[in-house]
């Protein structure tokens, strides 16, 4: 997975800062603001380097270029923080 490592700084680092986002086992209270969220702490977090758009309830769109581009699942079960499988896109889908 290619935004695998930055994914889980934006992850960690919203755990962090908007602790209102999570109910106390971690799991998310509302999976469409955590998602637009997430997007935006992996936009600031690189600079504005790496784009990031949800997709969906559970995916997340991330690119770096136009170049290439991953659907990325940051949700399991609608609710709890996780990266897995990853669907990648030459050149970029968005």
């Amino acid at each position: 997975m290619i935004y695998a490592i930055e994914i889980d700084a934006a992850q960690g680092s919203l755990r962090d800062s908007q602790p209102g986002l999570f109910f106390s086992n971690g799991d998310v209270r509302d999976n469409f603001e955590y998602m637009r969220q997430l997007a935006q702490e992996i936009l600031n977090r690189s600079n504005g380097q790496i784009c990031a758009e949800p997709l969906g309830h559970d995916e997340m769109r991330v690119k770096g270029d136009q170049n290439i581009s991953q659907h990325v699942d940051v949700l399991i079960s609608d609710r709890t923080p996780w990266i897995g499988g990853a669907y990648t896109c030459r050149p970029a889908s968005f």
